[in-house]
């Protein structure tokens, strides 16, 4: 494993749910080294996922678009994304069990990197009625307000480090096809607001 790093918010940049992705993968390919049942194994990383919200039972990454939109945030929080498609992520796990040049390759799910400044001001030209911050909120502010709510803390490991992926080994390998990160943060706001789900 590679070693820890801290962040801006002199937090190691570690935590469980990132500990736990590593670890199963980890397993996997060590599985995969002792096997003898010419298993073949790929593994995809997908950064941030957006794209549409088919339900209101959504995953936890359409949230941060969710919140910008509803007003609830006063400002944003000093954060920075890879993001990728829910379709195209989609589309690259099915390239890597259809082609065989994908056997034992590992490949990163990213389509671009954007802040969370940068979501918003995406936001506020597309949906330009809705109330949604300006003002990029400090980190030791962002620290405090944790302590308030608790829902805050499991971003702070995200406060300061950029985490840019390098996806052309897919798009060469696999000739994977993505959608710009722009077009992925619109399709998510405009499917929350189809389903009613931003008050």
């Amino acid at each position: 494993m590679p070693p820890l790093r801290t962040n801006a918010a002199n937090r190691v940049d570690n935590t469980s749910y990132y500990r736990s992705k590593t670890l199963a993968e980890k397993a996997a390919w060590d599985f995969m080294a002792t096997d003898t049942n010419e298993l073949e194994l790929t593994s995809v990383l997908p950064g941030l996922i957006l794209g549409p919200v088919l339900e209101e039972d959504f995953g936890n990454s359409a949230n941060a678009v969710l919140k910008l939109l509803d007003g609830s945030m006063p400002a944003v929080p000093a954060m920075s994304f890879d993001i990728v498609d829910v379709r195209s992520v989609a589309a690259l796990r099915q390239r890597g069990m259809e082609q065989p040049a994908a056997a034992g390759q590992r490949f990163l799910g990213t389509s671009g990197f954007l802040t969370l400044a940068q979501v918003a001001a995406l936001l506020r030209t597309r949906f330009p009625d809705r109330r949604i911050p300006r003002r990029v909120l400090p980190n030791v502010l962002t620290q405090v307000l944790s302590w308030f709510d608790p829902a805050i803390q499991p971003i702070l490991v995200d406060l300061g480090p950029q985490r840019q992926g390098d996806n052309r080994k897919a798009q060469q390998l696999l000739h994977w096809q993505l959608l710009d990160p722009q077009q992925v943060v619109i399709a998510c706001a405009e499917s929350l607001l189809a389903l009613g789900l931003v008050k």
